[in-house]
């Protein structure tokens, strides 16, 4: 009788302890919500607690229950044509409410996903543009997850997207690129709102995207074609029981080096006096090259005053630069010639708003 309870009590433990595998069915769906905490990403750098974030194995577990969360932000999937993007069958998240280009204003901004059970994938780009609303297919499609997710599995998958040549859009705005995905842990994650079994999987996007557009100066026509890379990684820790990951850091690769830009995890309601429920502001179309060498350069779409401040990774400042936006393309340049070699922050301000963004000296 003994025997027997050891051998059912191993078993239970076994089952407690075997990895997870993420399929269709544990990513999100048309009408999903999820509330989301945002943390300060200056944790990751001071706190030793969250320091080892990209430290990963079999078995493991994640201690993430000292994060603090500054701020919420609510994720909603909702048909695309709940946006007006009736050409397509898939499902949308609003990503910017508006989106000044230097040419253009782009409303009801979307990322359009579709699921099956091969995988999760982004369909399209939903901008609407003088009222009219296009979603902008992949011509490549850009894979996110393949199914079914398991330990040890990688997935690497070319993507391409263009908007279409049109007389009525003065601009356009291509993307492509390649998307590697390894899912290179699983155990258990632990966060303030709860601990679940996991799989920890990191996404890489590396994309070069361009900008084309003719803008009209007096009788002449200037032509501007902008392309910069956009390297993009999310750490994510998937679970069973929530659609969206229990805990993700995005952040940008550059030298090999993966600069975190915003912490989030899945979250119940919590107050926060004088914090509205609203990612930063985004005032920059573009902030390039990254790595940079001589000079930054900033294309800020929106007319008026800014303020950018240089900072080292202590937060010290280092300068500040004011700019007075009146023209139509707004490129400004801040020369970086005497940073020593090193990682970098930065912070434009406009006001109330604020976008932070970070850079790389070679």
């Amino acid at each position: 009788m003994k025997i027997r309870l050891l051998s059912f009590f191993l078993v239970l433990i076994s089952c407690a302890n075997a990895q997870i595998v993420i399929t269709t069915s544990n990513v999100p769906a048309s009408g999903d919500t999820a509330r989301m905490s945002l943390a300060s990403v200056v944790a990751l750098t001071t706190n030793t607690s969250l320091t080892s974030y990209t430290v990963t194995g079999a078995n493991f577990t994640w201690n993430f229950d000292s994060l603090k969360p500054v701020g919420q932000i609510m994720r909603e999937f909702k048909p695309a044509n709940a946006y007006g993007y009736f050409l397509s069958t898939g499902y949308a998240e609003k990503t910017d409410d508006t989106l000044d280009l230097f040419i253009a204003q782009l409303n009801n901004v979307c990322d359009i996903y579709k699921k099956n059970t091969n995988g999760f994938y982004m369909d399209a780009w939903g901008i609407t543009y003088s009222g009219f609303p296009i979603p902008v297919s992949y011509s490549k499609k850009d894979s996110i997850y393949k199914f079914p997710l398991n330990y040890l599995d990688r997935d690497s998958t070319n993507f391409a997207l263009s908007t279409p040549s049109s007389s009525l859009m003065p601009f356009g705005f291509k993307k492509h690129g390649h998307r590697i995905t390894e899912v290179d842990g699983w155990g258990s994650i632990k966060t303030p709102f709860g601990m679940e079994p996991c799989l920890r999987v990191v996404t890489t996007q590396y994309s070069i995207d361009s900008i084309k557009a003719s803008i009209p100066v007096g009788t002449f026509t200037l032509p501007i074609n902008i392309g910069y890379p956009n390297y993009v990684r999310k750490y994510q820790w998937l679970t069973l029981t929530e659609h969206v990951p229990y805990l993700e850091i995005t952040g940008t690769v550059a030298l090999n080096n993966f600069i975190p830009n915003e912490v989030r995890y899945r979250d119940m309601i919590r107050s926060f006096t004088g914090i509205k429920e609203s990612p930063s502001t985004q005032m920059a179309l573009a902030i390039y090259p990254n790595p940079a060498t001589n000079q930054i350069n900033f294309i800020i779409p929106s007319q008026g005053e800014f303020e950018i401040s240089i900072m080292d990774m202590q937060g010290r400042i280092i300068s500040k630069h004011k700019f007075d936006n009146r023209n139509s393309i707004n490129q400004n340049s801040i020369n970086i010639e005497a940073l020593a070699q090193g990682i970098y922050s930065g912070r434009i301000t406009n006001g109330n708003a604020v976008q932070n963004f970070k850079f790389v000296k070679e």
